[in-house]
């Protein structure tokens, strides 16, 4: 009879335990289902947010002055470190847009500047920085590739490193003002973003 006691009692303690453990598992779950949806729901409130800020900018950049060609061609470097400029082009299609090429012998680099002053710069910039607010963070990587959202001193930034050619890019707004897109050949986005900042696009201000 003893034994028979010491069974029952030992398999209310597996059911017990058995149902103590489903139990945590469903609370586990729920709290990980409300972590998610919080999270959603601030990514949500972040957007509206970056929104509302994008928004309030482009009313501010309307009322300035684009960037003529002139101005571009006095600011535009010669030289970027080691790379030499090979060729600039200027256009207002969309905005007032700068384009430059540097190179040397190892590595060449492209950049275009559009000014998101007046009123078409300003609906370009607006739609650039929409979809930087829709990124939110970002990553992702493969084999060949790596893309992600990286934080640039207080500003985020739009990177893909190609691995298999040791290729970059970068998206990324200066002054909140202008959107700068660069790619660069035979370097990484850390040494493309060296260049960027070496091109000084804030002196355009």
């Amino acid at each position: 009879m003893k034994k028979v006691y010491l069974s029952l009692f030992a398999l209310m303690l597996v059911i017990t335990y058995s149902c103590e453990s489903e139990t945590m598992d469903k609370i586990k779950d729920v709290k990980s289902k409300v972590n998610t949806a919080s999270t959603m729901v601030g990514n949500v409130s972040n957007m509206e947010k970056n929104a509302k800020n994008i928004e309030s900018r482009m009313e501010s950049l309307k009322e300035l002055t684009p960037i003529t060609s002139d101005e571009f061609k006095d600011w535009m470097p010669d030289d970027l470190g080691d790379l030499k400029r090979n060729s600039y082009k200027f256009n207002t299609v969309m905005g007032s847009t700068g384009e430059l090429s540097y190179e040397n012998e190892e590595r060449s680099l492209d950049v275009s500047i559009m000014d998101g002053a007046g009123e078409t710069g300003s609906a370009v910039y607006a739609s650039q920085g929409m979809l930087g607010a829709l990124y939110g963070n970002f990553e992702s990587e493969s084999d060949t590739k790596k893309e992600e959202i990286v934080d640039r001193n207080g500003v985020k930034s739009v990177e893909t490193y190609y691995k298999d050619k040791n290729d970059s890019s970068i998206r990324i707004t200066v002054d909140d003002r202008f959107v700068v897109n660069a790619s660069g050949k035979n370097m990484t986005t850390d040494e493309l973003y060296s260049y960027i900042e070496r091109l000084k696009v804030s002196d355009l201000n």
